[in-house]
């Protein structure tokens, strides 16, 4: 027991859910950790549960007719060998890959994370949570090579921390196909049903809605950006037992509607309790966007005369103001008009919750269109929100994009 875990208490061995997601998805695990510390039995138990994992090893290399054979001479030409065979696994499209070698030093770790981003693979490091780990002695004893204790100190004192850009829930490839296409259809829908948001995003173009805002192969929303550790209590972040202990889990993600701007197209997420314990990004309305929001004609294109004067009714509250507070932001970029980044929609999706609490307050500046599955309503100004009848939920992996 390590504080009271076991040393296989991880979600993505545990966790049937976890289980599940992992064997419908692109996952590559990286090993982390001294020699002796029980990586070998992380990545033996590893193997027992994905039989189909693709094991990567520079320790494979030294091994003779069954005998563990090494020769320091051929340490650069282990790692290479390393790195081709998992550069095959990727190029033979392998859905788990596992990683076992010390990765000490983030450089270690840098050809591997960049041919999962390559190939589209969610990262899950691991580190064993056995006792003994940070135990020069009980490490020096354990380890089955016989590694000299003077080079596992040298292990234990350079082990690098790895912050990642950003940490998020991950759909595999094919959810995030088919939340993309869902998304175009229902833009595609909102162009049609208001004429002045078609001009303002198609400015006399007809390109398909694919061409309008290009997509991504792999959707995720993100629960804090990082930028590596630059920002202000990203590594405090990284360093929660909660986030440690949910890396490799995952978790039903319920999209309960769609925005539209000239800049982006986005989905929109509601957390639950145990997300929002994940979630940490500034979901407070800047000056900036304040300032937007006031030079805005909110009034432009909302003539509809269907719209009653007055208050709305508890009722369309909730299902007009869907998201506020914390966790508000969270969205799934979808699509970005040419020359913008993918952080936009989360702005644009600040101003969007802005408008609707104006619209609560005067159903005028808002109109509002149905169809068999959702509203569908126009803010002016370019900004448009869908709300669903009835939220999608996908399975995604909750981990670090390095």
């Amino acid at each position: 027991m390590a504080n009271g875990k076991t040393t296989t208490d991880f979600p993505f061995l545990q966790h049937s859910r976890s289980v599940a997601h992992v064997n419908n998805a692109k996952v590559m695990f990286i090993m982390r950790g001294a020699p002796g510390s029980g990586k070998s039995s992380l990545s033996k138990k590893l193997k027992e549960v994905y039989k189909k994992a693709v094991s990567c090893s520079a320790d494979d290399y030294y091994m003779q007719n069954g005998v563990y054979v090494f020769d320091p001479l051929q340490h650069k030409t282990a790692h290479l060998y390393c790195h081709d065979l998992a550069a095959r696994a990727c190029d033979n499209q392998r859905h788990i890959l596992i990683i076992d070698n010390t990765n000490i030093r983030q450089w270690e770790m840098r050809y591997y994370l960049d041919l999962a981003r390559e190939h589209n693979y969610d990262v899950v490091l691991v580190e064993p949570k056995t006792p003994w780990r940070h135990n020069i002695d009980e490490l020096a004893r354990r380890n089955k090579h016989k590694v000299p204790r003077e080079v596992i100190q040298r292990k234990l004192d350079t082990f690098e921390e790895m912050v990642p850009l950003y940490y998020g829930w991950f759909l595999n490839a094919r959810d995030s196909q088919t939340l993309l296409q869902l998304g175009r259809y229902y833009l595609t829908e909102c162009l049609r049903k208001f004429p002045e948001l078609n001009r303002l995003i198609r400015k006399g173009r007809s390109e398909d809605v694919a061409e309008l805002f290009p997509g991504q192969d792999k959707l995720h929303c993100t629960a804090k950006f990082c930028d590596r550790g630059k920002v202000t209590n990203s590594l405090q972040y990284s360093r929660r037992d909660v986030i440690r202990d949910s890396c490799g889990k995952a978790f039903h993600l319920d999209i309960i509607g769609f925005m539209v701007t000239p800049q982006t197209l986005g989905a929109r997420v509601k957390l639950n309790k145990a997300m929002l314990s994940l979630y940490d990004n500034d979901d407070e309305m800047t000056d900036e966007i304040v300032g937007a929001l006031g030079a805005m004609s909110l009034k432009a294109g909302a003539q509809d005369k269907r719209s009653r004067k007055g208050k709305h009714s508890a009722k369309d509250q909730a299902l007009f103001c869907p998201t506020y507070g914390c966790g508000s932001r969270a969205h799934i970029t979808l699509g970005c008009a040419p020359g913008v980044r993918a952080s936009q929609t989360g702005f644009d999706q600040m101003e969007i919750i802005e408008c609707e609490q104006q619209a609560i307050r005067d159903p005028t500046l808002a109109k509002t269109v149905k169809n068999e599955t959702a509203y569908f309503r126009y803010y002016g100004n370019g900004r448009s929100a869908i709300y669903l009848d009835k939220s999608v939920q996908y399975s995604t992996l909750f981990t670090g994009f390095y």
